[in-house]
């Protein structure tokens, strides 16, 4: 076999040199770092992120940290509360948390319960320290006062979070029609009452 048809059979079977080959798309670190397989929660997350300067810094500083976060949308969440955010576990480089939300009022609402949680994803990421849930309740042990059972724990920072990231949103007043369809897809239909 000649040389030129040795480096043919090279190229069709490996690919060509690693210099001329398209580099991988970078993954952006936000999406790595706030993560929902709902595309609902991911236009909420991304649209909101469009129209609050404050959950676009927080999605900004979760991006910048350890802590990878998981969003869903859930039924219901035992004690009556509308959000919460669990520690899964821990690994040398990365600590993952799961956020739990449930549908609330309006989109403002809702976007602005993200918010909510995902401050309290950022308080985490502030914490070396809060590598188990233990460590997690301890936290919020010395930063807040327990809700009506225990077990569930706030901080006044994610309450004005809240506040601000749905007075940003309202004042913005947009949808993306993406959003709006992924929102009609939930509404069940009237023929089938």
């Amino acid at each position: 076999m000649s040389f030129g048809l040795s480096l043919l059979v090279c190229t069709l079977a490996f690919g060509p040199p690693a210099a001329s080959r398209e580099r991988p798309r970078l993954v952006n670190t936000i999406d790595y770092h706030v993560r929902s397989t709902d595309p609902l929660i991911r236009a909420w997350i991304k649209n909101g992120a469009a129209e609050s300067q404050t959950l676009s810094g927080l999605l900004a500083e979760l991006a910048a940290s350890d802590v990878i976060v998981h969003v869903v949308l859930v039924n219901r969440i035992a004690g009556g509360a509308n959000g919460q955010l669990y520690f899964v576990t821990a690994t040398p480089t990365a600590r993952y948390l799961r956020v739990e939300i449930t549908r609330l009022g309006g989109r403002a609402d809702t976007i602005a319960l993200i918010a909510h949680e995902l401050q309290h994803a950022a308080e985490v990421a502030a914490a070396a320290r809060v590598r188990d849930s233990l460590s997690l309740s301890s936290l919020y042990l010395g930063m807040s006062e327990p809700r009506r059972d225990s077990g569930h724990y706030d901080s006044a920072a994610a309450r004005v979070t809240e506040d601000i990231v749905r007075r940003e949103v309202i004042s913005h007043r947009t949808q993306s029609d993406e959003e709006l369809q992924l929102t009609a897809q939930l509404r069940p239909s009237a023929h089938l009452r």
